[in-house]
């Protein structure tokens, strides 16, 4: 047998060992299956092999360390050089120095069509120090490239010396109707002594520094301007959608309690709930009532108790008898005015509205609230609070967002508004100040001062706009909230403007077309309000007032005819989103209604809802009918009535009712009944005679139908929660 070889040295080996084995394979074997190294050295040359190596590793530690300490030193000089010129970079942009002699900024980014934008010029010398130069620069607004002119014609921002800041301060009130978007506001100043100005900026002078020590800055010569420019934005809040065909009877007078007796349609008498009959009869959807009142007329009002009490105890009984009957239901209140009109005794205490006698300079207090007195802004924000409270309470309304005279505001007028003054207006005296005003705003000298006169107008509006905006603010209210607006110039004439009233968070916008005569209502109000808004930009409301003097003794048809006419032109590229008539309590009560009957005054307010809802294509059929223009008294005339079907279904069941009007006697006088599918038409024949003559109406009378169907489902398009009620008339005269 061979002889055996002495049995090899056995050792297990760690995760740093194995490394160093690693290194030495050519001298060894290893199982990386089992961790075992097999060694075939003998044990003194692999301790001097080992020494070896750790000789070795520790000069070459050593080596490097070395080598890494030498560099350090070499780079530190360049490392510390390079944070160095970073620092100074970072200290020279820091550097505040001012570069542009002229600097332009607006107080807010936004501004809504009742603000006025705040404009700050800075104007510096060299050394950043503000300067005060005789001649200023023109500051003007430009939109898409083009000037601006402000209200009243103003084509520059007007500026005064702030000299606490070292600034000029100029306003701009945002112009009627201004267009949404980018404005800029902008100035050319030259530059007084331009060679003196630092021409690099701090950066830029380091550079040159840097890269030529010698070279010095180029020199400047010639005339040199500084164009400065700020940005703002004109912002629109667009109103809720509106709630189509909305026709709306107001109630005015105190509201009736118990015991109150009120004529119903029929002229039969009847409790507090015949002012519901009424609704019902000229097929209104809505009832909106006066329920905050400062009326001292009956009762001491104070501070704590400003409103008629007696109100409050009603308002939640009829609100909830207005939803029983299916109609939505809206309070309002009386904002800045007060009752009754003569004295102020017995009202609360509050700040009135002030007007100056121009012979006796006298001064003396309106009847109007001021709009500058704070509690009773918060009065009115407890009432919309209390609104928003009750659950059958759908709308909240404010009337007289504005006062008469007012010159109590002139002073914040003067201080907001780029108006002219005198000189020494510091020194003049409040009556001189304020006489000052009234000739410039007041006939006949408004005529002659159009832009001041205008500038009044704004500042009012203004005023009124953000107090209704502060309103909703304090009250929280969600509900839709309404404002009455006059309606000749859209209300600014009187400090209103529907713009303004709708970015303050106005919903609906309800136009008066009363207390105007037709000329003025042809000429002005049709004209002006299209020429002025567009559908889309407001909710409109548009509504007329049961009273013959305000018609020019015309009677209902020319109530029907100025709710008609508003509804289809005050709109540019649309239509209103309905109408009101105002107020019932004068049919049902005590009202001028001139020789023509309550009845009349209501079928006529209700073929004025017809109109309306018809436009909005909201009815299932659709009622009209033919009749002479005029006839002989006595003398029979034939009268077709034609309804239409126009929805998706057959309407069955049809009620066809002759209204029993003054002068005019309809056969057959019953009710006639009758049905009309989709596309179909229905004709009705009937007979008209005029009984006699009537000076006092012109010899025109009333021909009248009301049309009703049961519920049901007559398509997707036809509205289920309106009155089913079309009243159609026509006047005929004898001739």
């Amino acid at each position: 047998m061979p002889s055996r070889a002495a049995p090899p040295a056995i050792s297990q080996t760690t995760g740093p060992r194995l490394g160093i084995a690693v290194g030495l394979l050519p001298l060894c074997q290893m199982d990386y299956g089992s961790g075992i190294e097999i060694r075939q050295a003998s044990p003194l040359s692999r301790r001097r092999r080992r020494r070896a190596q750790q000789q070795s590793t520790c000069c070459g530690c050593f080596l490097l360390t070395l080598i890494l300490v030498a560099s350090a030193v070499a780079v530190y000089p360049y490392i510390r050089a390079a944070r160095d010129r970073r620092d100074e970079i970072r200290r020279v942009r820091g550097t505040e120095r001012h570069f542009f002699p002229a600097q332009l900024a607006t107080a807010k980014r936004e501004h809504l069509h009742y603000e006025v934008v705040e404009v700050t010029l800075r104007l510096s010398d060299p050394q950043g120090r503000g300067v005060r130069p005789t001649t200023l620069p023109k500051v003007g607004i430009r939109h898409k490239g083009q000037r601006v002119e402000g209200v009243g014609g103003g084509e520059f921002v007007k500026l005064h010396y702030d000299a606490s800041r070292q600034v000029f301060r100029g306003t701009w009130p945002v112009p009627w109707n201004a267009e949404p978007g980018t404005y800029v506001v902008e100035t050319r100043y030259k530059v007084p002594e331009p060679a003196d100005l630092p021409w690099e900026t701090p950066e830029e002078e380091l550079h040159r520094k840097r890269s030529a020590p010698d070279d010095r800055p180029a020199s400047v010569a010639g005339d040199a301007f500084c164009v400065a420019r700020a940005r703002f934005e004109v912002r629109r809040v667009a109103p809720p959608p509106p709630d189509p065909a909305l026709c709306v009877a107001t109630w005015e007078q105190i509201l009736p309690g118990p015991g109150t007796r009120i004529r119903k349609p029929s002229g039969q008498m009847g409790d507090w709930r015949a002012v519901f009959d009424w609704c019902e009869f000229m097929g209104a959807d809505t009832l909106w009532v006066r329920a905050a009142v400062t009326q001292a007329e009956q009762q001491k009002l104070t501070l704590e108790k400003p409103f008629v009490e007696a109100n409050f105890r009603v308002l939640p009984v009829m609100a909830a008898e207005a939803h029983r009957r299916g109609l939505k239901f809206g309070a309002w209140a009386m904002a800045y005015a007060t009752l009754p009109t003569t004295t102020n005794s017995g009202k609360p205490e509050y700040r009135f509205a002030q007007d100056i006698s121009r012979s006796t300079r006298q001064i003396k207090d309106t009847t109007f609230v001021s709009l500058l007195d704070r509690q009773r802004l918060g009065h009115l924000a407890d009432f919309m609070s209390a609104m928003q409270l009750d659950p059958n309470v759908d709308h909240v309304g404010l009337d007289y967002i504005r006062t008469e005279a007012a010159y109590e505001l002139v002073d914040g007028f003067v201080r907001t508004m780029p108006v002219d003054l005198p000189r020494n207006w510091e020194q003049m005296s409040k009556q001189d100040r304020w006489l000052y005003v009234a000739r410039r705003v007041e006939p006949p000298g408004c005529y002659e001062h159009r832009g001041f006169w205008e500038m009044w107008n704004w500042y009012r509006a203004h005023m009124g706009a953000g107090l209704v905006a502060e309103m909703l603010q304090r009250s929280q209210l969600k509900k839709p909230l309404w404002t009455f607006v006059l309606s000749w110039r859209h209300g600014q004439e009187h400090g209103q403007d529907p713009l303004m009233l709708t970015d303050a968070g106005v919903s609906m916008l309800a136009p008066m077309l009363y207390q105007t005569d037709v000329g003025r209502f042809n000429d002005f109000i049709l004209k002006e309000w299209p020429q002025y808004v567009r559908s889309g930009q407001v909710n409109l409301v548009a509504g007329d007032q049961i009273d013959d003097v305000w018609h020019q003794k015309l009677g209902p048809a020319e109530m029907y005819r100025r709710m008609v006419s508003a509804h289809l032109k005050l709109l540019a590229g649309g239509r209103t989103q309905g109408t009101f008539v105002h107020d019932i309590s004068r049919a049902a009560v005590r009202g001028i209604l001139g020789p023509y009957p309550a009845t009349e005054w209501a079928l006529a307010g209700g073929a004025a809802f017809s109109v309306v809802r018809r436009s909005w294509q909201v009815y299932p059929l659709t009622a009209d009918f033919t009749l002479p223009a005029a006839a002989a008294v006595g003398a029979p005339v034939p009268v077709t009535l034609i309804l239409q079907g126009v929805g998706e279904r057959a309407v069955s069941g049809i009620k066809i009712e002759p209204m029993q009007t003054e002068g005019i006697e309809l056969s057959p006088s019953g009710t006639q009944s009758g049905s009309v599918g989709p596309g179909q038409s229905l004709t009705v024949p009937f007979k008209a005679k005029i009984t006699g003559a009537n000076q006092f109406r012109q010899n025109r009378f009333m021909v009248a139908f009301r049309v009703t169907w049961p519920p049901g489902d007559y398509g997707d398009r036809v509205r289920t929660d309106l009155p089913r009620v079309i009243i159609v008339m026509k006047y005929i005269k004898a001739s």
